[in-house]
């Protein structure tokens, strides 16, 4: 026992000291696994409940202009005493990660970016600002940070627009709940499952308004879908309202809030997985539905499209475009292909998703 202790102390003292900025969302779970596995890992955020199982420094944000626009005091002095190795921050505009940033160059440490969403403002002041501060601060990301690591190809290729350079790819990670044996698509009616918040990104409005399409133009008998709905949100009475005008409350259902433990049981009872979201950086929910072994069909707004494949295991729909989003789950009819595509969900998690395979893909990443 004393022996094993001796060489876990030695395994730390041999590890790299390595701080992440920001609180994350769950999204990031697997990553800080992996890093916590491989560095001496600190997160440095002012999200206390985001940090519960690593080491952490709690800072309280100062905001400039606002509060996605903020700076932690006395950061640069924290990151000086503890003389950390490496520095990753997300997301890399906000002060806190200028001020990492500065850190790195004066100290000559390592630095690395992740970001899986653009950032373009929608306001339009906002975004002729944003990209004038993008002007200045781009070139010296790309001569100063060692790598640039997007978690989705709809990312890459838009930081590749912007002119970043140093980029490299490496999705989240993510493990089947389930087996290809234990899919079970070939029920003949079909089941629609959307888990969303109901707020206007989410868009549930173009799923109802394709579901009312089919059900209008004859294509599918209502006795031959169901659609629920699960999530919470200020929307949601808007939503149910929109189903009684159409006519169609009687194939939607409206589940409100599913605690987790019972979401993987419910994801397995449907068939068909379809996020309608207008704008989803990634999406969790897609591969929390493909983890289930359901085929998916997603705007071509959500991150996550780099994960469906046409005709293998769902389907993208044209992002906003209700009559595309109903021809898509018109080709899903068939319980046979739902059933392989639900089989193909499953294998795209397996090897696209694999905790081993992103851990070896950081390590190559930030050692060379």
């Amino acid at each position: 026992m004393e022996k094993g202790l001796l060489m876990l102390m030695k395994n730390m003292r041999n590890k790299k000291k390595l701080a992440s900025l920001e609180g994350f969302h769950k999204i990031y779970s697997g990553m800080q696994e992996i890093f916590d596995e491989l560095f001496d890992y600190t997160i440095i955020t002012s999200y206390e409940k985001d940090t519960i199982q690593y080491k952490n420094k709690i800072f309280i944000p100062k905001n400039i202009l606002s509060s996605s626009f903020c700076y932690y005091p006395g950061l640069y002095r924290y990151l000086k005493n503890n003389n950390f190795d490496i520095l990753h921050i997300r997301p890399y505009y906000r002060p806190y990660s200028l001020t990492a940033l500065f850190y790195s160059i004066l100290n000559k440490k390592k630095i690395f970016i992740t970001e899986e969403q653009r950032n373009d403002p929608h306001n339009t002041f906002e975004n002729i600002i944003f990209q004038i501060y993008l002007f200045f601060l781009r070139p010296l990301i790309n001569i100063k940070v060692h790598k640039v690591i997007s978690l989705t190809k709809p990312s890459y290729e838009y930081l590749k627009k912007k002119g970043f350079k140093k980029l490299v790819c490496i999705p989240i990670t993510y493990e089947p709940k389930i087996s290809t044996k234990e899919v079970n698509n070939k029920q003949q009616k079909l089941k629609i499952i959307c888990v969303a918040r109901f707020e206007w990104l989410k868009a549930h409005h173009i799923l109802i308004k394709a579901i009312n399409h089919i059900i209008k133009n004859n294509k599918l008998a209502k006795k031959d879908i169901e659609v629920n709905l699960v999530g919470e949100g200020i929307l949601m009475k808007d939503m149910e309202k929109l189903c009684k005008k159409l006519n169609i409350s009687d194939i939607i259902n409206f589940k409100g809030k599913i605690q987790n433990k019972r979401l993987d049981n419910y994801y397995q009872k449907h068939n068909i997985f379809v996020l309608s979201s207008v704008s989803d950086p990634i999406g969790m929910v897609v591969f929390e539905a493909m983890s289930n072994g359901l085929p998916a069909i997603v705007s071509s707004n959500t991150g996550a499209k780099g994960s469906v494949h046409d005709d293998k295991n769902g389907y993208v729909f044209k992002n906003k475009d209700y009559k595309d989003l109903a021809e898509k789950i018109l080709l899903m009819k068939n319980p046979n292909k739902r059933q392989k595509f639900g089989e193909e969900s499953i294998k795209i998690l397996k090897e696209n998703h694999n905790p081993g395979k992103i851990k070896n893909k950081y390590r190559d990443a930030l050692e060379e």
